[in-house]
């Protein structure tokens, strides 16, 4: 039986399992912190996703030297074409670690309580 497209990406770019081993030690330390953020992408472009505490969603993408984060319009809308909350430089083009995007939607989305992880 083939491995999956995924696992042999994995096997090539991290072959002894360090970067899978540090993406799940930050996204447990972003749960602990509090807020849920998922992480539906580590590299090029960099993406996670989440719920405020109102219902409104929020998204981060970085990607090609930017990076954004938007929030929906209205609860249970779609962030991705939402309002843009803040933007900056990507110095990491595309592979942003999972600890500075915690620090940055916690930075500008602050205040805010977010919703648990969704079971």
């Amino acid at each position: 039986m083939t491995a999956s497209i995924i696992e042999q990406l994995r096997k090539a770019f991290d072959p002894d399992g360090e970067i899978s081993d540090l993406m799940d030690e930050h996204a447990e330390q972003a749960r602990a912190a509090g807020p849920w953020i998922r992480f539906t992408c580590f590299a090029c472009p960099t993406q996670a996703e989440g719920t405020l505490s109102d219902g409104r969603m929020f998204y981060f993408r970085a990607r090609h030297g930017d990076w954004r984060l938007a929030v929906s319009h209205e609860p249970g809308g779609d962030a991705v074409d939402g309002k843009i909350i803040a933007e900056g430089d990507d110095l990491s083009d595309g592979f942003m670690p999972p600890n500075v995007v915690v620090d940055i939607v916690l930075t500008h989305l602050g205040d805010r309580t977010l919703n648990e992880r969704p079971k």
